[in-house]
């Protein structure tokens, strides 16, 4: 492929993709979303086509041309559900997130209600409307933990766990003005002026990753162009392409492409960890004896349960196992991180089983993030096992 072929394909899909906006239009509006976001979401999906497709991206022109507008998109649409996700699962989450919050504060008039549900269940883009809407609510400015537990009351959380609730926060809305700028049209340059402590930020934070304002300007790039989808380098446009319509050094999309698909290779090892360990329990438990199965999984009930119900069980438990594995796997990588008493105990009573039946597992899992060396991201799972998994 040429250098002239890149911008000729490109123009060309632009125009076919303009021929058929209102089948897109009809698409989305058919899924649910309001007028605005339609419009945001066909100038995504045609990002998505031109930038996000190796196939398309190795076609000629006249190729394209004879493919025509309803070929393309019909190539995309055919899967409803994965297109509606692929596609609109960057757009509009802080109104959606907030909506869910608001409805659930009007419900229950609880705040504790809205921390452990609408918040935890959103994971960190939650966070971001959960203060917005504190602060509306009250007419003031959250300083800090002491003062968001004294304006709401709430007891379902730790001072600590507050404190990591405006960090997120405070992340999400420095986070979300670079990707709106982007959005608009920004150049590097631009991006380079929206400064992390103008939203409350210290230089250099930690979550899930180590935090900055770099990494997060990389991060957002990713997003915006695509990066991270399946096909890297091979896709267009290019990173060169990407570098140019940024003003940017090639240097920094490079680290876009780079930390963003060092991050997505973690976590599908990881994942292929966890699966394979899913059967490898599933095996354990068949081998129990039957004293053992009736009082771990049925509690002395099974003989009046279902094979369905059997089952369901049987799934539950090995779900609750995978936490358990997970909480020892993060606590051995972390030793000098404290564990809470629930931890301690879950440690105690399942480490001699772990590490008798599932210990390849474990050491697996362990050299996967030895690697990667981010403890910032492995201080944030084991957090979040805490949150969602135990009392």
């Amino acid at each position: 492929m040429n250098k002239e072929t890149i911008p000729a394909s490109e123009q060309l899909l632009k125009i076919i993709l303009s021929e058929g906006e209102d089948k897109i239009k009809h698409f989305f509006s058919e899924k649910g979303y309001t007028k605005d976001e339609v419009e945001d979401l066909i100038v995504a999906f045609n990002k998505y086509v031109i930038s996000g497709n190796k196939k398309l991206s190795l076609l000629s022109v006249t190729q394209l041309q004879d493919l025509g507008a309803e070929g393309i998109i019909e190539e995309f649409l055919s899967n409803t559900d994965e297109i509606a996700e692929a596609i609109s699962s960057s757009f509009h989450h802080y109104q959606r997130y907030k909506k869910k919050i608001i409805d659930t504060y009007q419900e229950s008039k609880s705040w504790d209600k809205v921390i452990t549900t609408a918040v935890y269940e959103e994971t960190q883009e939650g966070n971001e409307p959960f203060l917005d809407y504190v602060e509306e609510f009250y007419h003031t400015k959250v300083k800090d933990a002491k003062h968001l537990q004294k304006l709401t009351g709430i007891t379902a959380e730790t001072l600590e766990g507050l404190e990591d609730t405006i960090l997120k926060a405070k992340i999400c809305r420095f986070e979300r003005a670079l990707e709106i700028a982007l959005k608009k049209g920004a150049k590097y340059k631009d991006l380079l002026q929206i400064k992390p402590k103008e939203y409350g930020l210290p230089e250099k934070w930690k979550t899930w990753r180590e935090g900055d304002q770099y990494n997060s300007i990389i991060w957002a790039i990713a997003e915006e162009f695509l990066i991270f989808e399946p096909g890297g380098l091979m896709m267009l446009p290019s990173l060169k392409i990407i570098a140019k319509e940024i003003d940017a050094p090639y240097s920094v999309v490079m680290d876009a492409y780079k930390d963003v698909n060092n991050t997505k290779i973690v976590e599908s090892k990881e994942e292929q960890v966890f699966n394979r360990l899913r059967k490898a329990v599933r095996i354990y438990i068949k081998n129990q004896p039957k004293t053992w199965r009736d009082e771990m999984l049925f509690n002395s009930k099974g003989e009046s349960w279902t094979k369905e119900d059997a089952k369901r069980t049987e799934e539950g438990y090995i779900d609750t196992f995978i936490t358990w594995f997970k909480i020892l796997l993060y606590q051995e990588l972390l030793p000098g991180d404290p564990s809470t008493d629930m931890e301690a105990k879950i440690i105690e009573y399942h480490k001699e089983t772990i590490y008798k039946y599932f210990k390849s597992y474990l050491d697996e899992a362990k050299d996967i993030y030895n690697k990667l060396q981010d403890k910032a991201k492995l201080t944030a799972l084991k957090k979040a096992i805490s949150y969602y998994y135990l009392p």
